[in-house]
């Protein structure tokens, strides 16, 4: 078995503290191998929709600290230009147990 045929990127809180993710991230990590799927929890929620006081104060924070605003635009634009397909989300599931830094799913694959 080639374990380098398919692969699993799998990231959790890694782009909140990134200032841009550049426009071709997600074409360059779905490159890695010929079938990637890809796992994001991810602080992104806010950046889709504001669910209520938890997303506007994530958005606040994310704004003052200079921190990622572009990661769901980036990943919509991949999906768009047909470099991935996104398959899941499901946005700030984490609300309920860290009202202050909620997490987002995003799951996509090569196409």
């Amino acid at each position: 078995m080639d374990f380098g045929k398919r692969v699993l990127v799998f990231t959790c809180h890694t782009i909140e503290q990134v200032k841009e993710i550049p426009d071709n991230w997600f074409k360059v990590v779905a490159s890695i191998a010929p079938f990637v799927r890809c796992i994001h929890a991810e602080p992104f929620g806010f950046q889709i929709c504001n669910l209520g006081e938890a997303s506007q104060n994530h958005k606040d924070y994310f704004i003052q600290n200079g921190w990622n605003l572009n990661f769901a635009s980036t990943l919509k634009k991949a999906n768009q230009n047909g470099d991935i397909i996104i398959e899941d989300a499901m946005l700030e599931y984490s609300c309920g147990t860290d009202p202050f830094n909620p997490t987002s799913i995003a799951v996509w694959r090569t196409v």
